[in-house]
């Protein structure tokens, strides 16, 4: 595996409410978040060297997250890899926590604020 790992999932709730759960069930540090014309995250750096951030694009007009997209996970390593079983412990524990599928895959910059999902492995543990 990499240094990167991306999951990802739909759910209609506020990014900073998700991040919350998600970071309490992975046993995560504290974050910040924040917001721009187009996104929203929350992020935080671990004392491990392990990084992640959070994102979605913002609704301006309902000041909510934009529940048609999907809440990206993007968890780094300074010094270190993923290995597969700690993807699948991770996205697990989150499908299962939320009971929805949770994506596992390559996320690519095509433009502008548009990305393309490339689904390697979708859990339902539910």
């Amino acid at each position: 595996m990499g240094k990167e790992v991306y999951l990802w999932l739909y759910l209609e709730k506020e990014l900073v409410e998700i991040t919350e759960e998600i970071k309490t069930v992975l046993n995560l540090k504290p974050f910040y978040s924040d917001y721009e014309n187009v996104w929203e995250w929350c992020e935080a750096e671990e004392r491990d060297g392990l990084y992640y951030n959070f994102s979605r694009t913002y609704n301006w007009e309902t000041e909510t997250g934009n529940y048609d997209y999907p809440v990206t996970m993007r968890f780094e390593r300074e010094n270190g890899i993923f290995h597969q079983h700690e993807i699948d412990e991770m996205a697990s524990t989150i499908s299962k926590f939320f009971n929805i599928k949770v994506h596992y895959g390559d996320v690519i910059y095509v433009k502008g604020d548009e990305f393309e999902f490339i689904v390697k492995k979708t859990y339902e543990n539910f």
